[in-house]
């Protein structure tokens, strides 16, 4: 259904999607926040464990546990704006692609992380979110997308850098996370390159140079005496298809 109010519409649809977030984002915060409250560290030992059995309750668990607060607002924080993004311009399908990448960007660690670590947080689900609007932006050829992409690589774009390990040799970073979530949003970006916005009209094509404007006067004329008799014929005499502009 058509909003009537264009503006309002849009004005619905960013409060809902900005509701559908930070709802995703009491989850998080309400597990850090009993870790705090009740003095258990143990919470991050339910995180990814590569390679082992047990490990594999961390595809579910790992996005919700951090390792300290500043863990925390670093991925929260980016999850607000790229989810948000997410379900504004991609209400139907945001769900599935939300999904698809939490679920392969856990399966995918636990194939690639190093046996013995321990991976925690949702910096694999940032990624993911990062490579998806950025490679949606560019395959649907939409202005609106585009642009929201080109604020993404603006905001987020360093984040590339900690897929190498060799860049932060100091720091425990997840770097098999991040490039497993970053491949998982560029392959749901491809899957589901049908759902959402769709590429913007292409422009009218004028065919005819200055040149050659007793010739267009002729097939503008045989096209208008073709569309007269009736509107049956969709192709002039000479095999040129009609254009229309749509309103």
């Amino acid at each position: 259904m058509i909003a009537s109010d264009p503006a309002l519409y849009a004005q619905k649809r960013i409060t809902h999607s900005i509701t559908v977030v930070l709802l995703m984002l009491l989850l998080p915060w309400g597990v850090h926040l009993y870790a705090f409250l009740f003095d258990d560290p143990d919470v991050i030992s339910y995180g990814l464990r590569p390679w082992r059995i047990e490990g594999l309750l961390g595809i579910v668990t790992m996005p919700f546990l951090h390792g300290g607060i500043n863990h925390l607002v670093s991925n929260s924080i980016p999850f607000f704006v790229l989810g948000s993004g997410l379900f504004y311009f991609y209400r139907e399908s945001a769900w599935k692609v939300l999904f698809w990448i939490a679920l392969l960007t856990g399966i995918w660690l636990w194939f690639i992380g190093s046996k013995g670590s321990n991976h925690i947080g949702a910096s694999g689900i940032v990624y993911g979110l990062v490579g998806f609007h950025f490679t949606g932006g560019i395959i649907r050829k939409n202005k609106n997308l585009m642009a929201f992409a080109l604020l993404v690589i603006f905001l987020y774009g360093g984040f590339i850098w900690s897929i190498f390990p060799d860049f932060f040799p100091d720091r425990n970073i997840s770097w098999e996370g991040h490039l497993a979530g970053l491949t998982a949003g560029v392959l749901m970006a491809f899957v589901c390159r049908k759902c959402g916005p769709q590429p913007d009209p292409t422009p009218f094509d004028d065919e005819c140079d200055d040149d050659d404007d007793e010739e267009c006067d002729d097939e503008d004329d045989e096209e208008t005496s073709l569309s007269d008799a009736g509107g049956q014929n969709t192709t002039t005499s000479s095999g040129h298809p009609f254009r229309y502009h749509v309103t």
